[in-house]
């Protein structure tokens, strides 16, 4: 499983919130976030995906295309 980034960074942009106003929210530093970003998000955890999808305020399908490629 992998994480469409493109999509992913899409929302944050339309949801106007940064990568470091992410890592924030979520509780995670922000280079760690960065790293898992690079990686194409192939360590997140459910948590962390459950986090990111609370705080972008993703829909079901939104969540479905970003995160069970």
């Amino acid at each position: 499983m992998s994480t469409n980034m493109n999509l992913l960074r899409g929302k944050l942009k339309e949801r106007g919130v940064t990568q470091q106003e992410l890592a924030q929210k979520i509780g995670m530093d922000s280079s760690t976030l960065s790293r898992k970003l690079a990686s194409d998000g192939l360590k997140f955890t459910v948590g962390e995906m459950h986090d990111i999808a609370a705080t972008l305020n993703l829909s079901a399908n939104e969540c479905k295309s970003i995160f069970l490629l």
